[in-house]
């Protein structure tokens, strides 16, 4: 059971100083929950499930210290309880930043060993080619043919194709996990237009016109597919920006396009 007598010396003492300087008005007495239950929040061990205690033992320091104050208690209550979600989400967004850097740093490296497998690759290919050239020209010509052709080959695009599908959906998911947080101040939708952005590039990255991996995917339903996909990313994109409501559900639907689009295939009936 978590003690949360620190929690609620803070705030107490936090509201008898406003109190005393005249200032225990409804956006004080919000702020004062608000970094209180962040503070605590974050103190939290994962999974305790001590939460509702937590805000409730907030709340409540709040109510006992304004019951008497007829009309006002209302308002100044409620002001407690705005706080209180508040400082929650706060302490859960400041928790998913932590994440997301070390996310950003594990993807850093990730990015990094993939560049220097293609570079290996790279190089090998190439001194297979180079060598060849001290061998008979048939020979040559038929070493140069199959390093072209094991570059250019289905699977190596296809393992490229896949990375950046992988990558959009990875930006996506970010969009999505962002979005559930509360408020709707700008930062919020800053954040997930940036990452539908990041989301777009992987997309065209997967989808390059022209290129082999272009052609293969032509097909009728992968077409649909693919149309069906950049106009969901076109609405997310205009809802981020314009700060719709209705964004979650936008994401929502954009994942479950991209997911069919990975799939390559008609979903069953």
């Amino acid at each position: 059971m978590a003690d949360n007598t620190d929690m609620k010396a803070r705030i107490q003492a936090d509201l008898d100083k406003a109190k005393t300087e005249g200032k225990l008005r409804s956006e004080r007495i919000r702020e004062i929950l608000k970094d209180a239950v962040s503070q605590a929040v974050g103190e939290l061990k994962e999974g305790t499930g001590e939460l509702r205690l937590l805000v409730k033992d907030a709340i409540g320091t709040v109510v006992d210290v304004v019951k008497d104050q007829g009309t006002d208690a209302k308002d100044k209550i409620q002001a407690s309880i705005e706080g209180a979600v508040d400082g929650v989400s706060d302490a859960r967004r400041t928790a998913i930043a932590q994440i997301e850097g070390q996310v950003d740093e594990l993807q850093a490296k990730i990015d990094a060993e993939q560049s220097q497998i293609e570079e290996d690759v790279d190089i090998v290919l190439t001194d297979i080619q180079e060598t060849a050239q001290e061998v008979p020209s048939e020979v040559n010509t038929a070493v140069s043919q199959a390093v072209d052709a094991v570059r250019n080959s289905p699977e190596a695009s296809l393992l490229r194709q896949r990375y950046a599908q992988l990558r959009a959906q990875l930006e996506i998911l970010r969009a999505n996990l962002n979005a559930e947080g509360s408020g709707e101040d700008a930062m919020k939708y800053d954040n997930i237009k940036q990452y539908l952005d990041k989301a777009k590039a992987w997309y065209d990255r997967a989808y390059q016109k022209g290129t082999q991996i272009d052609a293969e995917t032509s097909d009728d339903y992968l077409t649909q597919q693919k149309s069906d996909f950049e106009q969901k990313m076109s609405d997310a994109g205009q809802a981020a920006a314009q700060r719709e409501r209705q964004i979650k559900l936008r994401l929502r639907e954009l994942l479950v396009s991209l997911g069919n689009l990975i799939s390559d295939k008609p979903a069953s009936k």
